[in-house]
């Protein structure tokens, strides 16, 4: 067993920004990782493919778009599937993350986040990367900040009430329906419950509002297209539910830091697509 890794597979970069440490990976498909841990806690945010993690403590599957977090000192094991994946890092040293004791302690297991503000906190770090300028080693400071206070914040919201069951289903109706959203009358409808009582539920479980979620996912949407197609970018718009270009390059630039042919440039891809 390999006690202490440095972060495996084709590093295509890797930077120190103050006691952060970010790399970006990709894996090659059916790759096989071996028992390994790691010195630092570590962030990882998943920017295509799958990538499954197995250790002792419980298995993660990790796709396009996710974030999972691991703790310091935890062997794990680490499988690519046929799609290979590509992944960005964020390690954070244990004597930094010692200083947020007073919020308790940090998660113990890996495990994945599907809140919503860590999963726009990791697009910001990666657009702020993409987009580096002399600034960025103390906006990295900042992200890292907010992201380990929203770790603490998502824990706690696991520990207390979950979302109830009709909330899930409008959360789930609005991902698989993100280019034509149903109106809120139409979700207060399908809930049963009052249109001001959805939208304050699904701010307090979700971190957003219905119309920054329903954005969101059209952007992760968008922005797979981006890396994994030639369609033009007016084309990819349309696709996701914009109105035109012009509002998409709007809320892609408001949402990832960039714009998308900024992201296209910076994120290594190669297709030759008309604006």
């Amino acid at each position: 067993m390999n006690t202490h890794a440095e972060i495996q597979g084709n590093v295509v970069r890797t930077e120190l920004f103050g006691p952060f440490r970010l790399t970006e990976s990709h894996y090659r498909p059916g790759l096989c990782i071996g028992t390994h841990a790691h010195r630092c806690a570590v962030f990882g945010f998943i920017l295509d493919g799958v990538l499954q993690q197995k250790s002792d403590l419980v298995d993660l599957c990790c796709s396009g778009g996710s974030v999972f977090y691991n703790p310091p000192e935890v062997p794990h094991t680490n499988l690519i599937n046929q799609l290979g994946a590509r992944c960005m890092y964020m390690e954070i040293p244990p004597d930094w993350l010692s200083r947020w004791d007073v919020a308790g302690a940090p998660p113990r297991d890996p495990s994945l986040w599907p809140n919503p503000r860590i999963h726009s906190l990791a697009r910001r770090i990666y657009a702020e990367w993409l987009a580096k300028d002399d600034v960025t080693p103390l906006m990295m400071e900042g992200l890292a900040c907010e992201l380990v206070t929203e770790l603490y914040r998502a824990r706690a919201a696991m520990e207390g009430p979950q979302a109830p069951p009709w909330l899930e289903r409008l959360h789930d109706l609005l991902r698989s329906n993100f280019v034509n959203p149903p109106r809120l009358s139409q979700l207060s409808i399908e809930a049963g419950v009052h249109e001001v009582h959805v939208a304050r539920q699904f701010r307090k479980y979700y971190g957003l509002t219905i119309g920054e979620f329903v954005r969101q996912t059209r952007v992760e949407f968008a922005r797979n297209r981006l890396r994994n197609s030639d369609m033009p970018i007016v084309e990819i718009a349309l696709e996701a539910g914009f109105a035109h270009q012009a509002h998409f390059t709007t809320v892609f630039k408001k949402v990832m830091g960039v714009t998308p042919r900024q992201y296209c440039s910076a994120a290594g891809s190669t297709n030759r697509r008309k604006p």
